[in-house]
């Protein structure tokens, strides 16, 4: 085997693949890192038996195939690729050492039995729908944050994914929060598909997909598919049954709902969180139309903001809004990253009393669909929301 190939190339290829290589000692193989030289194209793999990603490269100015062949070598490559800084970078294979050349800087890898590294096999499933890398993106790294990282219960690491009729839906909780998002598609499903993806993994697959293509979502058996015309990425399904959350949450909302600035109340809360260390609760308070934020916890010291209302809508038509007194205490952290992730001007805050969730949900649901609904809310009504689970108050 021996390639050329610009530093740009080899690192961001390299740098995508490896946060998939093994990270257990005992299985060296595992560790490393594939690369096929074929007469058009490069590949770049690496597996750690649960996840799998692909990337192809085709041959161009940056990239040209001199001599064809395989080399499993360890992942001390990436590190060496970046300290390079002569054009191009040669690949050359001899006598099962490759060797890394740039410029007057030669270096020499330790490679693996090629025959020994786990056989990935095209897939041949069928793909269930077509979405834009970055719709995609958005969807997963908006609910992602929610998912737990507690081995607990398993089954709550990962993104729920659902599609129905013609909507896809992505939904995690930690049992603390739960992040919903909605997409809809233009082809309607007879079948309902449903699958519980880990989250991390997903997160960081999606992350290195070229935002500009479209991408194609899979299933077989228990394997999820990501795929493009030059990356591919597959992972194991969670096994178990994803809690029910969503439907208990979307009962009829008598709730007051609070319509407020997003860049006013992340900054409010970015103040408070810096007396927070020690409990981190804040005090919600609603009276004339202002809101009050503060931090529970005094010992730190007192952190006390007023954030004016955009709107106010409460459940009872005799009461005027303005004369409403509202007050709940909140996880700072869960309720600013909850915010946060919401792609919006305006935050609609849902409270319905003590012990009960917070909603945040986008300011479309607020002016388009009310929030005084007798019946029961539909997860097709909505894009984005999210809830804090319970509220707490002294």
């Amino acid at each position: 085997m021996h390639i050329e190939i610009s530093k740009s190339k080899l690192v961001e290829n390299l740098s995508s693949v490896v946060k998939f290589a093994g990270k257990d000692k005992k299985e060296p193989i595992l560790e490393s890192i594939l690369i096929v030289a074929e007469t058009d194209k490069l590949r770049f793999i690496a597996t750690n038996s649960k996840e799998t990603i692909e990337r192809i490269v085709f041959c161009d100015e940056d990239v040209s195939v001199i001599a064809e062949g395989t080399v499993l070598v360890e992942k001390k490559i990436v590190d060496v690729a970046k300290k390079l800084t002569k054009e191009p970078i040669k690949l050359k294979l001899s006598k099962n050492i490759l060797q890394v050349i740039s410029g007057k800087s030669k270096f020499t890898l330790n490679t693996f039995k090629v025959s020994d590294y786990p056989v990935i096999k095209p897939s041949q499933a069928e793909y269930f729908a077509d979405i834009e890398c970055s719709i995609l993106e958005e969807a997963i790294n908006s609910v992602c944050y929610a998912a737990s990282t507690s081995n607990q219960r398993p089954i709550l690491k990962g993104i729920h994914l659902t599609v129905s009729e013609n909507l896809m839906t992505f939904q995690s909780t930690d049992s603390h929060q739960l992040a919903y998002k909605a997409i809809k598609l233009q082809t309607t499903f007879k079948e309902e598909i449903k699958m519980t993806i880990p989250a991390i993994a997903l997160k960081e697959a999606i992350n290195s997909f070229d935002i500009k293509k479209s991408i194609k979502l899979s299933k077989l058996d228990n394997t999820f598919i990501l795929s493009s015309d030059t990356e591919t990425f597959r992972t194991q399904t969670l096994e178990g049954d994803y809690p029910d959350v969503l439907v208990r949450l979307l009962s009829p909302l008598y709730e007051n709902v609070i319509l407020v600035n997003k860049r006013e109340i992340l900054e409010a809360l970015e103040q408070i969180m810096l007396f927070t260390s020690n409990k981190p609760t804040g005090i919600f308070t609603l009276n004339n139309n202002a809101i009050t934020i503060e931090n529970e916890e005094k010992s730190e010291g007192n952190a006390q903001i007023l954030i004016q209302t955009e709107d106010i809508t409460t459940p009872d038509p005799s009461v005027k809004p303005e004369d409403s007194i509202i007050k709940f205490g909140f996880n700072v952290q869960l309720l600013y990253t909850s915010i946060k992730v919401i792609n919006c001007d305006l935050i609609a805050i849902g409270f319905n009393g003590e012990k009960k969730p917070i909603s945040i949900v986008h300011e479309d649901y607020y002016n388009n669909l009310g929030v005084n609904s007798t019946e029961p809310l539909q997860p097709i009504h909505y894009s984005d929301f999210r809830f804090i689970l319970p509220s707490i108050i002294n």
